[in-house]
C-alpha cells in the first residue's frame, strides 16, 4: 500500500472529524471555545474550513492549497495551547502538521 495514501487518509480523517466536532458544537468543543474566549462563530468558521480542508486534501489539485490553510489553523491552534499551557495536546498538532508537511512534500 503507498504510504502518501495512508498519510492522506490519516490527515483527511483527523482534519473530518475534528471540524464536524467543531460545526456540530459538542459541549467539550464549545467549552474549549468559550474557556478561551473565542465567540462561537470561531468554533463554527474553523470547523467549517477544516471540514473543506479534508475535501480538499483528498484531490491532488486542490492539496497544495488546503495543505496551506490547514498549515495557518494548525499554527492557530498550537499558539493557542501554548498560551493557556494545554501542555497536555500541544503534540497533536505538531504531529498532524508534520503529516501534513510530509504529505504535501511529497506531492
Amino acid at each position: 500500500m503507498d504510504v502518501n495514501l495512508i498519510v492522506a487518509a490519516l490527515v483527511t480523517g483527523s482534519f473530518a472529524v475534528s471540524g464536524g466536532v467543531k460545526v456540530l458544537g459538542t459541549t467539550r468543543a464549545s467549552a474549549a471555545f468559550k474557556r478561551w474566549g473565542y465567540p462561537p462563530f470561531y468554533r463554527i468558521t474553523i470547523g467549517v474550513i477544516e471540514l473543506l480542508g479534508a475535501l480538499m486534501l483528498h484531490h491532488e489539485s486542490t492539496r497544495q492549497p488546503a495543505g496551506a490553510l490547514l498549515l495557518v489553523l494548525l499554527v492557530g491552534g498550537l499558539a493557542t495551547h501554548i498560551k493557556f499551557k494545554e501542555w497536555h495536546v500541544i503534540a497533536v498538532p505538531l504531529v498532524l502538521g508534520g503529516l501534513l508537511v510530509r504529505l504535501l512534500l511529497s506531492a
